[in-house]
This record gives C-alpha cells, sequence and structure tokens, in this order.
C-alpha cells in the first residue's frame, strides 16, 4: 500500500493506493476525482435550481426532478420527483396571461395529463411525454397559440403510439401465458389418458392451440386498438379465440376422418402429418371452419328442400 498526494481544485488530498497489477494501479486516484467530480457537479447543479426557485412560491429544489424551463420572475416549468407535470407563475407572469385564451389551452394540457393510458407508461416514456405537455404549456404562457397547437399535436401522436404499443405488449403476453396454460393441461391430460381415441381427441384440440398462437402473434403487429378498454377485455377476446380455434380443430379434423372433408386428399401414410397441419390451419384460420359447416348445412338444406317438393 502506498500514498499519493492527489490535488483536485487547489485542494490537497491523501490517498491510499493498492497496486493490484500495472494495468490499473491509478484506477483509484481516477476513481476518486471523478467521484469527486460528480459530486461537485451535483452540488452545483443544486445551488443553480436553488437559486433559479427562490422567487416562486411553494416550489423547492428537492422537489424537481427535470426543469423544462423557468423565466426569471415570471414562470417555472418543471417535472417533480415522480415525474409528474407542475409549473408556478408569479404575479408579474399572471400580467403577459391572455387568462381567458390561457385558460382554455391549460385545459387541453390537463386533459392530455389524464389519459387513460398514462398511469400504463414507464418512468421514461412518462418523462417524454410530460415534457411534450410542458413545452406546449410554456408556449400557451407565452401566448403562442399556434406553435401550441402543433406541440399538442405531436403529443397526442406520442400517447396514440404508446397506447398501440401497450395493447400489442399486453395481447403478446396474455396469448402467451394462455398458450403455456393450455401446454400444461395437455401435457397432464397426455399423462392421464389411456384411451387412444380420447389422447387423438386431446390432440386435435392442442394442434388448434398451436394455430392460435401463430395466428395472434402474426396479427399482433397491425393492432391499432387503444388500451383503454383494459386488460380485461384482451383476456377475454384472447381467451375466446382459443376456445374456437381449438373446437374448429376438432371439427376440420374429425370431418376428415369421417371422410366428409377432403376425402382422398392425402395418402393414407401421411394421414397424420396431414391432420397435424390441418389442425393449425383450422386453429389459424378463423373462416375455414364456418366455411366448412356452411357447406355441410347448404347440403343438407338443399336434401330438405328436395324432400318437401316430393312430399308436395
Amino acid at each position: 500500500m502506498s500514498k499519493y498526494g492527489v490535488e483536485h481544485e487547489g485542494k490537497q488530498y491523501e490517498v491510499d493506493i493498492v497496486r493490484t497489477d500495472r494495468k490499473n494501479k491509478w484506477s483509484v486516484v481516477t476513481d476518486f476525482i471523478s467521484g469527486r467530480g460528480k459530486n461537485v457537479k451535483r452540488e452545483s447543479l443544486q445551488r443553480e435550481l436553488q437559486e433559479t426557485v427562490k422567487n416562486f412560491e411553494d416550489v423547492y429544489a428537492e422537489n424537481i426532478s427535470y426543469l423544462i424551463q423557468s423565466r426569471e420572475g415570471m414562470y417555472i416549468v418543471y417535472l417533480d420527483i415522480e415525474d409528474d407535470l407542475d409549473w408556478s407563475i408569479t404575479d408579474e407572469g399572471e400580467k403577459i396571461l391572455d387568462g381567458e385564451k390561457f385558460w382554455k389551452l391549460m385545459a387541453i394540457v390537463n386533459s392530455m395529463q389524464n389519459r387513460p393510458c398514462v398511469i400504463q407508461l414507464d418512468k421514461k416514456k412518462k418523462r417524454q411525454y410530460n415534457c411534450l405537455l410542458g413545452t406546449a404549456l410554456i408556449l400557451a404562457i407565452e401566448r403562442r397559440e399556434e406553435e401550441f397547437e402543433k406541440c399538442i399535436k405531436e403529443a397526442e401522436k406520442y400517447i396514440e403510439e404508446r397506447e398501440y404499443e401497450i395493447t400489442r405488449k399486453w395481447n403478446a403476453e396474455i396469448c402467451c401465458v394462455t398458450f403455456i396454460v393450455i401446454l400444461l393441461l395437455y401435457s397432464l391430460g397426455r399423462g392421464i389418458l389411456n384411451n387412444d381415441s380420447q389422447i387423438n381427441c386431446l390432440n386435435f384440440l392442442w394442434y388448434g392451440a398451436i394455430g392460435v398462437l401463430f395466428s395472434v402473434l402474426q396479427h399482433n403487429a397491425y393492432i391499432n386498438a387503444s388500451c383503454t378498454a383494459g386488460k380485461t377485455l384482451l383476456i377475454c377476446e384472447v381467451i375466446s379465440k382459443y376456445i374456437v380455434g381449438m373446437i374448429s380443430s376438432f371439427i376440420v379434423i374429425y370431418a376428415f376422418k369421417t371422410g366428409i372433408f377432403m376425402t382422398g386428399f392425402v395418402a393414407e401414410k401421411h394421414e397424420k402429418e396431414f391432420m397435424l397441419l390441418l389442425g393449425i390451419v383450422a386453429g389459424f384460420s378463423e373462416r375455414l371452419a364456418p366455411s366448412l359447416i356452411g357447406k355441410i348445412e347448404g347440403k343438407e338444406g338443399t336434401t330438405d328442400e328436395k324432400e318437401n317438393t316430393d312430399n308436395l
């Protein structure tokens, strides 16, 4: 261990250094200086903030996480420690306001702040959004209406994109979690059931679930729905898709096995592989099973009409 004198901002400091290797023997010195530098910078910024807020009532430097803009003796707009938008204006600042127009514009900013999906934003995105609204608020105070409208449109576009992003994230999460639950139930069923026909029926449902997973994830990128409807609605929608897809798979494969659908389409030795493919397609497509049912109904309807005609 060695002692070294370090000079920083005109002051002498004594530092103990343990030499582990030649490559990083000065690392303690540099860490010490950089750490001191960060602390000095932080203290300097804090002093500047305290100087800035001294003319504003009920505004404290410790409560400011990000200063958007301040105009000395007029107004200050900032984000508090929870990254919520806040502001203060002096009596002198109120003199530049166009009261009637300002409060109308302020109402728009408030409504944007209280959009339902804002609570779902993470810290970084919430800060970005509130900075946009803070800029709009400054433009409202400065009576620059045209620029205010442009800024609000930008904020609306930003929050709309975040709403779509949240909805897509929820949709993918719910879809994957539901699929995992179905996989566990399928594995449990395979372990319990001994009858081949029951296992085959379980397989038909499982093929449909795979198809639904592909379908939901493929269409997820194109969802342009707002998250304001809530997560519960998405859960119901995804579960409904799985139920419909699995039942569709069962109907289509059963129709194929009984010779109602696609008779002679594939060689018998490839029948199992084809049923797997058919089940996945039935789960993926929302039209295959209804189309098959429609054809069956059409045939039955034609038969009934002929019978009624013969009776007449």
